[in-house]
């Protein structure tokens, strides 16, 4: 980025490390010689004899590595054939350009030759936090130079996106990291000075940070506040960051909340009490603020089009309620009975308010289906969302599952059903007796799901975490996976039509034990253990952390027992897997089918 004659600058840290990887001249024949047998076949119309003179073949082994070397002697080994040559360099640079910018800049550059290759590879990534103190804007750039194209992107004003995770403190000390440290070598001593320097360098970076950020302070924000004073102002706005300090470990988050701040501060905003909350979650956009007159709840109960004096009194009292999930209820409620629902059942904590914000919840204005709801059922639905005595809540897209059981049994099979439910328990009840009546209307196949036998014998019968037993269960029917999602109250019936996973329901103390965990594996993709949920789609404990771990340790090595699997990897199983349908006709009057024990899976 070119810079202007009246850029000053304000701050600015700047690290360097030359590093040469020195491996033996020599190498293991019979490696090489596996090796070249393998390019062989995998290219057998290649010049044989060429292969086997190729020097890549070879089987490289670190000899010692040389941290922070001297510029002169790293040019003069940096193109040996038996040394690898790194360059890493990062700049910090917080500069002030004229009288309207103030720019944060953060420069990546690393470079690359490695042993035994002719040319070096360069990378470039660039970060940028850009504050208009005219326009009162904030911009967030991504500058990234790879394979000798540039890729940049801009976000104006992005309050629900935080900053490039690259700009973070962990992020910066990873490109700091030395290569190959630690591998280990005869001579320990450069290891133990390379120690000292990593710890220094975690000193200096923290330093120079923490005074990148009180320059940010004075010049962006306030200079009529301290550092602690500024703490607890963020504290105050900011109720899930309560325990953020304004230090270097929390650099990433804590670039966020200036922005945030100064963004209210410069576009005087009217916000209430913990506006944080409302404005890094649910942002409305400037057009919604402005035509409600800089009001914030105001404008965000519009852009949800749930604005009303009661609601903008409710919200203003207590700003740490989710506007979707209320706008989602009031539209099936309505503004009468939605004044009925305790406003603690729209209080949520920092996680569900990032599901909401990432697009895990579903849209409130996608649902229809309480479409028809007689007073009668909504008084219901009110009294399910207050009922205290039970500490399990109701989630609304548990009621929102509930109200399209109720549309389909109602509208497509003329099943005339009501809302009679009117505590959790009776919910619980009557949704799975919708649901049963749903998948006897919707199936009329039986699906069996015919899985590789090296899968099946690899899965341990039982586990043992902390004198418990676990038992794992893989699904192998529609009939399982319609089961298991009654008992967790979670969509998995709706994987059966995967073909490229798996689902298995690992349970406690039983076979049939009622607390487990329903875990999908999958035969492609990057992640083979995507997901792991509880009753209710609830993350994991640390318990069931523990369990799941040990479980998927103990199927890997199960694979690999076996002569025809392959090295572990993404694809522990067979590719062959399919699904099969048969013909079994599912009628009201029918008992569902049970499979023998017999059946080839």
């Amino acid at each position: 980025m070119e810079k202007r004659k009246d850029t000053k600058e304000l701050a600015k840290f700047k690290w360097e490390n030359l590093t040469l990887i020195r491996y033996k001249p020599y190498s293991d024949l019979e490696k090489v010689s596996e090796i070249s047998k393998k390019k062989t076949n995998e290219y057998p119309w290649g010049d044989q004899e060429k292969n086997l003179k190729d020097p890549s073949l070879g089987v490289w082994t670190i000899d010692k590595v040389f941290d922070n070397v001297e510029e002169q002697k790293w040019l003069k080994l940096a193109f040996d054939d038996c040394y690898e040559a790194h360059t890493k360099r990062l700049t910090i640079v917080l500069e002030q350009d004229g009288e309207d910018k103030v720019r944060l800049g953060i420069y990546k550059f690393q470079k690359l030759r490695r042993v035994g290759k002719k040319h070096f590879h360069k990378h470039r990534e660039n970060y940028y936090v850009t504050f208009n103190l005219k326009t009162g804007d904030f911009y967030y750039t991504t500058s990234n130079f790879y394979k000798r194209k540039m890729r940049t992107s801009t976000n104006k004003n992005p309050l629900i996106v935080p900053p490039p995770q690259q700009i973070s403190y962990e992020e910066l000390l990873s490109f700091m990291r030395i290569p190959n440290f630690s591998v280990t070598t005869t001579d320990k001593t450069p290891y133990i000075k390379t120690a000292l320097a990593k710890s220094q360098i975690q000193i200096e970076i923290a330093t120079a940070l923490t005074h990148i950020q009180s320059q940010i302070y004075y010049k962006v924000l306030s200079k009529d506040y301290t550092i602690k004073e500024l703490e607890k102002q963020f504290k105050s706005c900011f109720g899930f960051h309560s325990n953020v300090t304004l230090d270097a470990a929390n650099f990433h988050n804590v670039i966020h909340l200036m922005s945030a701040a100064w963004f209210v501060k410069a576009k005087k905003i009217k916000c209430p009490n913990l506006w944080g909350h409302v404005l890094t979650t649910f942002y409305p956009g400037m057009r919604k603020i402005k035509r409600n007159k800089m009001k914030l709840v105001a404008a965000t109960l519009d852009y949800y089009n749930i604005k009303s004096k009661s609601n903008i009194g409710v919200f203003n009292q207590n700003p740490d309620l989710s506007y979707p999930e209320f706008a989602a209820i009031q539209k099936v409620l309505g503004l009468d009975f939605i004044k009925n629902v305790n406003h603690s059942y729209f209080h949520k904590d920092t996680k569900e308010y990032k599901e909401q914000r990432d697009g895990l919840l579903p849209d409130f204005a996608q649902h229809e289906y309480g479409e028809g709801l007689t007073t009668y059922e909504k008084r219901n639905i009110v009294k399910i969302l207050n009922d205290g005595k039970n500490l399990v809540k109701l989630r609304w897209t548990e009621l929102m599952d509930h109200l399209n059981q109720r549309h389909k049994l109602n509208n497509k099979y003329n099943e005339k059903v009501k809302i009679k439910a009117k505590n959790m328990d009776e919910f619980t009840e009557e949704h799975s007796d919708w649901a049963t009546k749903l998948h006897y209307h919707e199936s009329n196949t039986r699906t069996v799901l015919i899985h590789d036998e090296t899968l099946i014998k690899a899965i341990p019968e039982r586990i043992k975490v902390k004198d418990v037993g676990y038992y794992p269960i893989l699904l192998k029917s529609d009939l399982d996976y319609f089961k298991e999602g009654q008992h967790q109250t979670s969509c998995v019936r709706t994987y059966v039509t995967q073909k490229n996973c798996y689902i298995i329901s690992i349970r406690k103390g039983d076979p049939d034990g009622g607390e487990r965990a329903t875990c999908e594996f999958r035969y492609e993709g990057k992640s083979l253990n995507p997901q792991n949920r509880l009753k209710r789609n609830v993350s994991l404990t640390n318990d069931w952390e523990e369990v799941i771990s040990q479980f998927k340790t103990k199927l890997y090595c199960n694979i690999k027992k076996y002569p025809n699997s392959d090295e572990l990897n993404l694809v522990p199983h067979s590719v062959e897997t399919e699904y099969v349908k048969d013909s079994y006709k599912l009628t009201k009057n029918v008992e569902f089918y049970e499979f023998n024990d017999d059946l080839p899976f």
